[in-house]
């Protein structure tokens, strides 16, 4: 949903090069969030109950330090 749209205008001109990197990182951030979510929710599934709780901080840490970036940018 963010890539095409984000592709289409960088190509007309219309995202500076310090546009485009101020976008790219809530988009590495978003693909961050959704790869520790994925790794939560398959370590959920394997009989693997020990590091349960440091992925779920770990999810947390992340998503508090993207809504901190997004709010404060």
């Amino acid at each position: 949903m963010f890539a095409l749209p984000f592709s289409y205008f960088l190509r007309k001109g219309y995202i500076t090069v310090r546009l485009g990197a101020k976008l790219c990182s809530p988009f590495a951030l978003g693909v961050g969030q959704g790869l520790i979510g994925w790794w939560v929710v398959k370590s959920g599934l394997e009989e693997i109950k020990n590091s349960t709780f440091v992925l779920i901080e770990c999810e947390f840490v992340q998503d508090c330090e993207t809504d901190e970036w997004l709010c404060f940018t």
